[in-house]
Order: C-alpha cells, then structure tokens, then sequence
C-alpha cells in the first residue's frame, strides 16, 4: 500500500494505521512491510543523509524551490533536488524518489512542524540507544559466565531411588 500513514494504535496482530491523505483507517498485520520515515535515507557520494535531515535543508529553503511540478521532466526535477542535496548520489537516485520526497515533504509540511519534531525524535532515539546496548552486552557477559544448569530427567531420578 504506497502512501504515508500515522500509526493511530496497536492490535493484537499488527496496527492501526491511518492515512494521511485521506484519513481512512486500515489494519496493518505484522507480516506486511511498513518502512518508517526515520528508517529511509538517500543515498549520497559520502555516507548516506538521512529523509528527516534532507527535510530541515527543505524547511530553511525558499517554497518555490519545493514546490515543483511533479509531473515535470526528469531534468528539472533532479536540477531542484540537486539544490537541497547538491551531494546526493545521480546513479542510484532515480526521478520517481525525488519525486516522493517532494510529495512527502510537501504533505508534511502542512501536518507537522518538521524541524522541531524531528530533532526531538532524533535526541530521544540517540538517548535511548546508548543504554540499551550496554545492557545487551551485559546480559551476554552474564549468559556466557553461567554454566547451564543439568535437567533431571526421570532416569535419573529413578536411579537415585
């Protein structure tokens, strides 16, 4: 299912997710693919820049310059992106991404404030990874030193008696 949702709740099997362009709500199952914007990122000639990242660039520029005609050619198209994200990589950026970042930023844009949100989302994600490893590594360290404690089976106890 292409487009942008808002995860509205969680089911006992999946979610509850709810369009932003239209606002219908449909049940998302746990085998379905779902990619969440802080997940994707554009591919450029250094280390990948993140979607909420190129964003921000997107909110500080002028509204004409993200405002474009979708339906436009190619060339243009890649001249305006290659404004916001002069490094991004032209052989592995196809037309029909740019042309999702542009909708999406500019269905966003009305929905949510895109450089608050974000930062916070981004402060709160790198606060919470740092203690989870360490107690991932901890947890490991402990299972390692412990011997595995024997299973009586009933053979064993018959012998006993």
């Amino acid at each position: 299912m292409p487009g942008l949702y808002q995860l509205v709740a969680q089911s006992r099997n999946g979610f509850i997710a709810e369009s932003l362009a239209d606002k219908k709500r449909l049940h998302v199952s746990n085998n379905q693919q779902v990619s969440m914007l802080s997940d994707i990122s554009i591919f450029t000639t250094a280390d990948d820049v993140k979607l909420a990242e190129v964003f921000r660039k997107m909110t500080a520029l002028d509204e004409k310059l993200t405002k474009i005609d979708l339906n436009a050619d190619g060339s243009v198209i890649l001249s305006s992106f290659e404004k916001i994200l002069p490094e991004f990589d032209k052989d592995r950026v196809y037309t029909s991404d740019i042309k999702k970042v542009f909708k999406w930023f500019n269905l966003l844009k009305d929905k949510i404030d895109l450089a608050a949100k974000e930062e916070t989302a981004d402060d709160a994600a790198t606060e919470n990874t740092a203690p989870a490893e360490a107690e991932k590594t901890e947890i490991v360290e402990e299972t390692e030193a412990k011997p595995k404690a024997k299973r009586k089976t009933k053979k064993a106890e018959n012998d006993k008696a």
